[in-house]
């Protein structure tokens, strides 16, 4: 949809940006630089606002937000705009509000993000101890949150700080890999691979599956499969669970002929260069 994205926040008097929970990157102009726009890929943006406080009844513009960004069929520049304003409400009627779930959600998962910054800098100072203290807490929250309102989102979260938490017993240094990565992920809301490499192994039938594998900082840390026939459209796919532990790119061999001999389609296959 658009590439060059960048977010502006434009409060109103007497209204402050206390934080904006993403930690994105900022252009020498001080607006906040986003991945590129691409249809069905949300990024959820969280900002904390402090509020001047204000009559019960009266109706507040407390900001504007503006996305700037270049249009990908267009090749100009573009801008959408969006304007905050709030009805305010005595304390007693706030405080019986009830929490929004996809809100608290998104802070939780931002916060988590911060988490997983934390775990690496415990590991980076030599305090593996710390690190695992910064991850209980953020499973914790995640187990109670998840609790309250399960969401697919949630028992994800669950399982990739499940997944830290395994290799902090293991190998430190990958841990570390790995909590950033999934940070990254969360807090711009894009993959970040320092590369993505595919092999296709043929198949009986004239079928072909492809594995892709997605590289961080040289650690593979997740495989996918998909099983194809050539000029038609995809027959099958199947995800494939992912591999933090199996190390570096020289594995691959190994892992594709264990999943070739687990495939029904492919039973004896073998690998091709």
């Amino acid at each position: 949809m658009g590439h060059s994205v960048t977010f502006g926040i434009k409060p109103k008097e007497g209204v402050r940006v206390v934080e904006l929970l993403n930690d994105l990157e900022r252009d020498p102009s001080g607006r906040y630089k986003l991945p590129n726009l691409q249809s069905g890929s949300p990024l959820e943006i969280v900002v904390r606002l402090a509020v001047p406080t204000t009559e019960a009844g009266a109706t507040l513009h407390l900001a504007d937000f503006d996305l700037s960004y270049i249009g990908q069929d267009s090749k100009l520049p573009e801008k959408s705009k969006a304007k905050f304003q709030v009805e305010f409400a005595a304390a007693e009627v706030v405080d019986a509000l009830e929490e929004d779930p996809s809100v608290a959600q998104a802070v939780l998962l931002l916060i988590n993000a911060r988490a997983r910054r934390e775990v690496a800098e415990h590991i980076d100072r030599g305090d593996p101890r710390s690190a695992k203290s910064s991850l209980a807490a953020a499973m914790g929250a995640t187990d109670q949150m998840f609790l309250r309102a399960p969401s697919p989102e949630l028992r994800k979260e669950l399982n990739d700080l499940a997944g830290i938490d395994e290799d902090l017993d293991i190998d430190d240094t990958l841990a570390r890999k790995l909590g950033l990565y999934q940070r990254y992920n969360r807090r711009t809301g894009k993959e970040y691979l320092n590369g993505r490499a595919a092999r296709l192994v043929a198949l009986p039938g004239g079928l072909f599956m492809k594995f892709t594998f997605e590289e961080f900082d040289g650690h593979i840390l997740q495989i996918s499969t998909t099983t194809s026939a050539l000029s038609t459209p995809v027959r099958q796919s199947h995800s494939v669970d992912r591999c933090r532990r199996w190390g570096t790119r020289r594995l691959w061999k190994a892992y594709v002929a264990r999943v070739l001999r687990n495939s029904e389609l492919c039973s004896e296959s073998r690998l091709t260069s």
